[in-house]
């Protein structure tokens, strides 16, 4: 199960973007953390990305993470995402190759996101 490698949060002042992925080397990978693929349950188009994160922590090294974005539409079109953290570079790429296609989200429409996919340039 991929839940005991998930983080949780309730500051999200305690996160702050790393501008380059250091664990990134080329294109080819940067490119394996987004895009659209057909989610097997609610069989719609979805789209996703990762970003790596990290937590600021007083007194003592600050601690880098992985989140992958599943971004969907909910039943009055608006756009959502949902977050899943991960430890490590290996765990989120684990999670996008193998369960975003059946992760659950809450408040989504398949309806509405069949009818307006999210579109955005891989």
């Amino acid at each position: 199960m991929i839940n005991q490698h998930l983080f949780q949060h309730t500051n999200t002042n305690a996160f702050a973007p790393l501008p380059k992925p250091a664990d990134i080397t080329s294109q080819q990978e940067l490119a394996e953390f987004a895009g659209h693929v057909e989610h097997q349950q609610y069989h719609c188009l979805l789209y996703y990305w990762a970003s790596q994160l990290w937590i600021k922590q007083p007194r003592r090294h600050s601690k880098p993470f992985w989140v992958v974005y599943v971004e969907y539409r909910d039943h009055t079109r608006s756009c959502c995402y949902q977050p899943f953290y991960f430890g490590s570079l290996p765990l989120a790429r684990q999670f996008i190759r193998q369960q975003v296609t059946h992760c659950q989200l809450p408040g989504i429409s398949p309806k509405a996101t069949r009818e307006s996919p999210i579109k955005r340039a891989h």
